[in-house]
C-alpha cells in the first residue's frame, strides 16, 4: 500500500505530481499514438547500464560538462561507437532518472560552456545527495 493513490489524487506513490517525479517511468507515447508506439514503449528498458554508470563517474570527475561534451567523451572512451547513442543516454539519466542536474554559478544560474562547435550550450553535473 502506497501513501498516495495516484489514479485518483493526482500525486504518485512518492508524494510528487504525477509527471513529475524522477522515480516513476512517465509514459513513452502519446495518447493519441497508435498501438504500435504502445506497445513498442511499454518494451523499453529505463534500467541503468553499466554505461550509464560510467558516465556519470566521467562527469563527477570532468564535470560539469554539456551534453555534447559528455557524449563525444562515451566515443572517445570507447564506450559506444556512436554519439546519438551516447546523447540518448545521457538524455535518459537526465529526464528518466534526474541523476544529472544543472551546474549553477554563485548567483543561481546555470552555467554555459563552448562545445566543440563554437556554440555555447547549458553545462550539467552529476546530483548529489547530502
Amino acid at each position: 500500500m502506497t501513501l498516495f493513490d495516484s489514479t485518483s489524487s493526482g500525486y504518485c506513490e512518492h508524494g510528487r505530481q504525477n509527471g513529475q517525479c524522477p522515480f516513476c517511468p512517465r509514459p513513452e507515447a502519446r495518447t493519441s499514438d497508435p498501438v504500435t508506439s504502445h506497445a513498442a514503449a511499454a518494451s523499453l528498458d529505463h534500467r541503468l547500464k553499466d554505461q550509464h554508470h560510467l558516465m556519470l563517474y566521467h562527469l563527477m570527475t570532468h564535470g560539469p560538462l554539456t551534453d555534447d561534451q559528455l557524449a563525444q567523451a562515451a566515443v572517445d572512451q570507447g564506450w559506444t561507437g556512436r554519439t546519438e547513442t551516447a546523447r540518448r543516454w545521457v538524455r535518459t539519466l537526465r529526464e528518466r532518472h534526474g541523476l544529472i542536474v544543472p551546474a549553477l554559478d554563485d548567483d543561481g544560474l546555470q552555467l554555459e560552456q563552448e562545445n566543440e562547435s563554437g556554440r555555447m550550450a547549458l553545462a550539467w553535473e552529476a546530483k548529489t545527495w547530502g
